[in-house]
C-alpha cells in the first residue's frame, strides 16, 4: 500500500515543544497537548475568553475537548521509532557487514550468509529468509573463523552467568543513587520549564543566542561570512583546507556550539531554496552521499490511517468534531445538513449528539500529513496482472517483478530488489530481467543452473552434465553460444535490413508512379471542367434570353388583351344604361312626351 516516511516533528505541540501527549483538536484546526491547552486556558479564565496559542483565534464559552484519534494513534506509532543514540558501531563493537558509510552496530550474524547485520538490515535479512529460516547468533567479530560451517549459536548460559556475576559485582547502592539521580534531574527540568518558559516572542528574544558555524565542517558549494553566521550557497568551489569533519556533498554545516534541552530555533533566508535546520548528533556522518548524513527519525505512515470513515478515501480538507474523530469538511457538512430538522446533529462514529451545531476548522496537522501522502501514491500498474511475473516475497497481493535472481531462484519487485541489493552488496548475484521461466533455467538433473551449451545435441546443459552424459562433446559456455548465435542473427538482420531498403525503394517508387499518374489525369480533367462550365453558363444564358422574350410576348399580349377588355366593358355598361332608359320611358302615361324622345 502507499505510505509516506512522515518526521516526528509534525506532531510537537507548539506549546511544550515536545510530542503531542493525549492529543486534541480547537475549533480554529490547530492540535495540542491536552494538558497544554488546558493550562493555557486556565491563565485566561478570568477574562472568560479563551485564545488559540497560535493563530489568535478567541472563543467564548471555553470549548469541550475531545481526543483527536487519528492524531493519538500517530503519536504513538512514532514513539516506538526513536533513533537510538549509540546505532553506530564504536570501538570494540562489530560492524554491520551491509551498511554502507559509516557502519552502523551489527544486533545479529547469520552462520549460513556468514554476514552480520544491524537491526534494519538485520529485519531485511528475516522478511528475505521467511520461507527458509537462517540460523542466527548474537553478533560476533570472529564470525568466519570461529563459526565458518557451525550450525550452532553463541553459548547462552556462559553469558547469561557473567551477567549474573556483574551485576552481583555492583555495589547495591549505586542502582539507588543512579535512579534519585534521574528523578532529581526530571523535577529539575520540570521546575526551570515551568518557570522560565515565555509566552511572547520578546520574552522568547531576551534568551536568544547567536550560533556561529563551524568552518570545519561548511560544504564547499557554502561561503561563510559575518563572523561565521551568514551562509550563501554558491555554484563556485570556495578554497577550504581539506579537513576531516567537512562535508564532502552534502551542503550542510554544523553549529560551533552545541546544545541540549528544548530549544526554538529562527532563521532569515532569502531565495527560492528552504532551508532544514535540525538537531544531528556530534559524530553524524560528513562523507559520502549517504542518507546517515542528514537523517531524521521518521516512521512509515500508511494512507488507510487517514481514510475518511464516511467517503472510504484520502481525507480532503479534513476537520476535527468535538468528540475527537477526523472527516472530510464536505462528507461531515453533508450529513449534518440531513440532520438540520432535528436540530440535533451526531458523530457518523461514535453517535454522540452535538447541539448547536459546531463550526468547522481545518485541523491543519492533519492537512499537512494528507498533503504529503497525496504525493506518493503507488502507480496503478505495481500490482501484478494477468501475465506479469509475481515478486516472490510479496505477502498478500503480489507485485509486478521486475527482476529475477539466477542464484536465489526468486523474481523481485522493485522494493524487494533494492532490499535484494542492498543485502548482497558484497556478493553480486546474477540477475536478469523478470520471467517467470526461472525453473526453465535450471537443470533438472543436477538442479544446477543451464549455462554450458553441448553443441553436439543442441541443448543447454549444467556444469555436472558435462562430466556425466555429455562428457567430450563439444560444449561451450552459454554466453559463448550466445554470441556466437547474436553474429548469425546480426547477419541474418543485415539482409532483411537489405531487403527492407530494397522494398522501401520499389514502394517509394510505386508512390512516384502514382503521383505522376495523378498529376497527369488532373490536366484533361481540369479542361473538361473547363468545357462543361462554358456550355452550362452558354445553356443558362440561352435559358434566360428565351424566357426573357416569353415574357415580353406575354406582356404585350395582356396590354392588347386588356385595352379590348376596357372596351367591351365600357360598351356594356353604355348598353346597360340605354336599356333601362328603354324600360323606363315604355312605362310612361304622356304620349307627346313618349313621342318626342322615340324620335331623337
Amino acid at each position: 500500500m502507499a505510505e509516506a516516511r512522515i518526521s516526528q516533528d509534525e506532531f510537537m505541540c507548539s506549546v511544550c515543544l515536545d510530542f503531542l501527549k493525549d492529543p486534541v483538536t480547537i475549533h480554529c484546526g490547530h492540535s495540542y497537548c491536552k494538558s497544554c491547552i488546558n493550562g493555557y486556558w486556565d491563565q485566561e479564565d478570568q477574562k472568560r475568553v479563551y485564545s488559540c496559542p497560535q493563530c489568535r483565534q478567541t472563543f467564548s464559552p471555553r470549548p469541550a475537548l475531545a481526543k483527536n484519534t487519528i492524531l493519538d494513534e500517530m503519536v504513538e506509532k512514532l514513539k516506538k521509532i526513536k533513533l537510538p543514540a549509540d546505532c553506530y558501531a564504536g570501538a570494540g563493537d562489530v560492524q554491520c557487514d551491509v551498511c554502507t558509510g559509516r557502519k552502523h552496530k551489527a544486533v545479529k550474524s547469520c552462520l549460513v550468509c556468514l554476514e552480520s547485520y544491524c537491526q534494519t538490515h538485520f529485519d531485511r535479512h528475516e522478511e528475505f529468509h521467511s520461507r527458509k529460516p537462517h540460523k542466527v547468533t548474537e553478533a560476533t567479530g570472529r564470525l568466519i573463523d570461529e563459526h565458518k560451517n557451525h550450525d550452532t549459536v553463541s553459548a547462552a548460559a556462559q553469558r547469561t552467568e557473567k551477567q549474573s556475576f556483574q551485576s552481583l559485582s555492583a555495589p547495591p547502592e549505586s542502582t539507588d543513587v543512579n535512579a534519585n539521580l534521574k528523578e532529581l534531574k526530571k523535577i529539575s527540568d520540570r521546575v526551570s520549564f515551568t518557570n522560565i518558559v515565555p509566552w511572547t516572542r520578546n520574552d522568547f528574544l531576551q534568551y536568544s543566542h547567536h550560533f556561529p558555524l563551524d568552518l570545519n565542517t561548511v560544504n564547499k558549494n557554502l561561503r561563510l561570512s559575518e563572523r561565521n553566521r551568514v551562509i550563501t550557497n554558491t555554484d563556485t568551489d570556495q578554497p577550504y583546507h581539506y579537513h576531516p569533519d567537512r562535508f564532502d556533498y552534502c551542503e550542510q554545516v554544523l553549529c560551533r556550539e552545541s546544545v541540549c534541552g528544548r530549544c526554538y530555533w529562527e532563521i532569515e533566508w532569502r531565495g527560492v531554496v528552504g532551508v532544514f535546520v535540525s538537531v544531528s548528533y556530534k559524530s553524524i556522518n560528513r562523507k559520502g552521499r549517504g542518507k546517515e548524513c542528514c537523517k531524521m527519525t521518521e516512521a512509515r505512515i500508511s494512507q488507510d490511517e487517514f481514510m475518511c470513515p464516511v467517503c472510504l478515501d484520502l481525507l480532503k480538507d479534513p476537520v476535527t468534531i468535538p468528540c475527537g474523530h477526523s472527516y472530510c469538511k464536505s462528507c461531515i457538512t453533508g450529513c449534518w445538513d440531513q440532520e438540520d430538522q432535528m436540530r440535533v446533529y451526531s458523530c457518523p462514529q461514535c453517535r454522540q449528539t452535538f447541539s448547536p451545531r459546531p463550526a468547522l476548522a481545518k485541523n491543519t496537522i492533519l492537512a499537512e500529513v494528507v498533503e504529503k501522502l497525496k504525493k506518493i501514491k503507488l502507480p496503478a500498474d505495481c500490482y501484478a496482472g494477468a501475465g506479469d511475473v509475481q515478486c516472490d516475497v510479496c505477502t498478500g497481493r503480489k507485485h509486478k517483478a521486475v527482476k529475477s535472481c539466477l542464484v536465489c531462484l526468486e523474481s523481485y519487485c522493485q522494493n524487494h530488489l533494492e532490499q535484494h541489493e542492498s543485502l548482497f552488496k558484497g556478493k553480486r548475484h546474477n540477475l536478469t530481467e523478470a520471467t517467470g521461466r526461472l525453473q526453465e533455467m535450471i537443470c533438472p538433473k543436477h538442479d544446477k543452473i543451464l549455462e554450458v551449451f553441448c553443441r553436439t545435441d543442441q541443448k543447454c546443459i549444467c556444469v555436472l552434465c558435462t562430466m556425466d552424459e555429455h562428457k567430450n562433446h563439444n560444449t561451450v559456455s552459454a554466453a559463448a553460444q550466445r554470441t556466437e548465435k547474436q553474429h548469425q542473427l546480426k547477419e541474418t538482420q543485415r539482409l532483411l535490413q537489405q531487403r527492407i531498403q530494397q522494398r522501401e525503394k520499389d514502394l517509394q517508387q510505386l508512390r512516384e508512379d502514382v503521383e505522376s499518374h495523378k498529376r497527369s489525369a488532373q490536366t484533361p480533367v481540369e479542361d473538361s471542367e473547363r468545357i462543361f462550365t462554358e456550355l452550362i453558363r452558354s445553356i443558362e444564358r440561352s435559358r434566360s434570353e428565351a424566357t426573357q422574350r416569353i415574357r415580353d410576348q406575354e406582356k404585350t399580349a395582356v396590354s392588347r388583351a386588356e385595352g379590348r377588355l376596357e372596351r367591351l366593358e365600357q360598351e356594356i355598361n353604355d348598353l346597360r344604361r340605354r336599356d333601362a332608359e328603354l324600360e323606363q320611358l315604355s312605362h310612361t302615361q304622356d304620349h307627346i312626351h313618349f313621342l318626342q324622345v322615340t324620335e331623337i
